[in-house]
């Protein structure tokens, strides 16, 4: 589904199998409770609802019996119940997602993939495999206060939905900022981004949107092509394709030529920026070939 379609579906594809596996419908009998909980998810915020009992790897199968992805837009990669479309209505705000690049990844041992709570962004703890965030699982005090204070638009936008450019681009800062900090072994005190705090009110008549086209023009030609990684490494999870060696049951670093002992980020915001765009560029040439 992507923000310029028209109607959502309102009920699964015709070309899926009437009836399932009893391991899928078990599935989508607790999905379908989830999303009573509330319209939209990500991947991995369904992951961490769902039981241990649960094949995580059937997850793909059973999600189209009860929600669809949208492709594009502000909700990318997120999946709705049927016939619930964000675009109806501001309330939908707070399901939008922002998208970062996290660069950690655990030892499977150190994480348990159904009571994690790595779908939430609380500024202080460090998911490795975090990369797509909603608005209403951003926890983090800052990044609440600038949610709270938004004021939203009379129409969505097809980039920055029910939220103002300014308000999309403080919480973008926030969050690569902290999780630069988190990275580097630094925990990120609220004091550090007062400042970001205070002008994101756009509220102001002189944060319009027209200002802040190009700083987020700049963001989305870097994530074009994306496909949320956390999709793909989750799948090969479930496929015990772990891809490292996590003999000594410690973090690895992906980002150790980046980040070197002592040394003084001035701009933590730069370091992911730099991840993102060699990401990017990899994707490109892969396609190319």
């Amino acid at each position: 589904m992507g923000f310029d379609d028209g109607a959502v579906p309102s009920s699964p594809s015709a070309k899926l199998p009437e009836e399932p596996s009893a391991e899928i419908t078990s599935i989508v009998t607790k999905l379908m409770k989830i999303f009573e909980e509330r319209p939209m998810w990500t991947r991995r915020g369904l992951m961490n609802k769902l039981d241990q009992t649960t094949n995580f790897y059937n997850i793909k199968f059973a999600l189209p019996y009860v929600s669809y992805m949208w492709k594009s837009g502000p909700w990318r990669d997120c999946y709705a119940r049927f016939g619930v479309d964000p675009r109806s209505n501001s309330s939908y705000a707070v399901y939008q997602a922002i998208y970062c690049m996290s660069k950690v990844v655990p030892a499977t041992s150190d994480v348990d993939p159904v009571m994690s709570s790595s779908h939430i962004f609380d500024g202080k703890t460090l998911f490795p495999k975090g990369r797509t965030f909603m608005f209403c699982d951003m926890s983090d005090p800052i990044l609440v206060q600038i949610r709270e204070r938004a004021t939203k638009r009379a129409e969505p936008h097809p980039r920055d939905g029910w939220w103002k450019a300014k308000m999309i681009l403080s919480t973008r800062n926030i969050l690569r900022e902290k999780l630069a900090s988190l990275c580097a072994g630094k925990v990120p005190s609220d004091l550090e981004f007062t400042s970001i705090l205070e002008s994101a009110n756009d509220t102001d008549d002189n944060n319009d949107d027209e200002k802040m086209d190009e700083s987020l023009e700049t963001e989305t030609v870097a994530e074009e092509g994306r496909h949320d990684p956390d999709l793909e490494e989750d799948e090969e999870d479930d496929e015990g394709e772990e891809g490292f060696d996590d003999s000594d049951g410690q973090v690895q670093t992906l980002v150790t030529s980046l980040i070197r002992p002592g040394e003084i980020f001035n701009n933590n915001r730069d370091l992911l920026d730099k991840d993102d765009d060699v990401e990017s560029n990899a994707e490109l040439e892969e396609s190319d070939n």
